[in-house]
């Protein structure tokens, strides 16, 4: 043989014998606090009319990078639904299928009202808490932070009586998200959740959560009312990989136990853009935000 013939067969060999690199499991795109109205005025960071050219962008990107699906965390209009025709309009372009929840700025009146009803049908949005069963061995659980708030509940209500506890509790106690834009779950929602996370573990399934407000970290003022409890919850179950969430408009990154907690940055913030990719792994989960940070 030859020492060209042999320096080729040994380069062959060790190229059939190198590891490939690992592809993930599920790419999801992620869009958060677009904040848009066409005619609305900037007003410090906030450049509402740029939202919808941004929203744009990150779904030219999204197709580009064939993502499994899309996220929107929230915060889609502000201060009404009168030019969201402007952001169907480019979610419609995307490939695959987009998930919504509600932002507390996305709730103009309270649950169950006609105004409120029409926002969920201009959404696309049948319930404000629901899950996906995507394949691949997982569960996407969207929940609503707005369920108990001051934002989706009618004055007199018990609804409105149990938020306006709460946050008189939280102020009390001096709490950082003691905001009257912040929210909890319900009772009902919170043991919808336990049965969605019980239910995905007895089919083989983990569990990844949606939601407009971050659980953690407990210090920023965006923080759901009930956020350590909540991931408390969580904690007792292994089938949990991640929380994402929006609201806090600089983002956050915490690890809680064997969960981790990621916040994205606001689209509406400055005339640059902010959207992000989960790459779900079997054992890690990468997020990127552009321009570019990785997490």
């Amino acid at each position: 043989m030859t020492l060209r013939r042999f320096t080729l067969l040994a380069a062959l060999l060790l190229a059939a014998c190198s590891p490939k690199p690992e592809r993930p499991i599920v790419t999801i795109g992620v869009v958060t606090d677009i904040h848009y109205y066409r005619d609305r005025e900037t007003a410090g960071t906030r450049h509402y009319a740029l939202s919808a050219d941004k929203l744009g962008e990150a779904v030219d990107f999204f197709n580009e990078q064939d993502v499994d699906f899309t996220v929107s965390l929230g915060d889609t209009f502000d201060p009404d639904i009168a030019t969201y025709q402007d952001l169907s309009d480019q979610f419609s372009r995307l490939d695959n299928p987009v998930y919504k929840v509600l932002g507390n700025h996305d709730c103009i009146a309270p649950y169950g009202s006609d105004k409120q009803n029409e926002v969920l049908e201009a959404m696309g949005i049948d319930n404000p808490y629901y899950s996906i069963r995507g394949g691949k061995g997982f569960r996407y659980v969207f929940i609503d932070g707005n369920d108990i708030s001051i934002q989706s509940t009618a004055p007199g209500t018990p609804e409105r009586e149990m938020a306006e506890e709460k946050l008189r509790q939280l102020v009390e106690e001096g709490a950082p998200m003691a905001r009257n834009y912040n929210g909890m779950l319900s009772y009902k929602q919170t043991e919808w959740l336990k049965a969605e996370i019980e239910a995905a573990a007895d089919a083989g399934e983990e569990v990844i959560i949606f939601g407009h407000m971050p659980l953690l970290p407990l210090g920023i003022d965006a923080a759901q009312w009930d956020g350590e409890k909540v991931d408390s919850l969580l904690q007792g179950y292994r089938n949990v990989r991640a929380v994402f969430s929006g609201h806090h408009h600089s983002g956050a990154h915490c690890q809680s136990g064997h969960i981790m907690h990621h916040t994205f940055k606001g689209m509406i913030e400055g005339t640059g853009n902010h959207y992000g990719i989960i790459r779900v792994y079997k054992n890690h989960i990468d997020v990127t935000e552009y321009p570019e940070e990785k997490n």
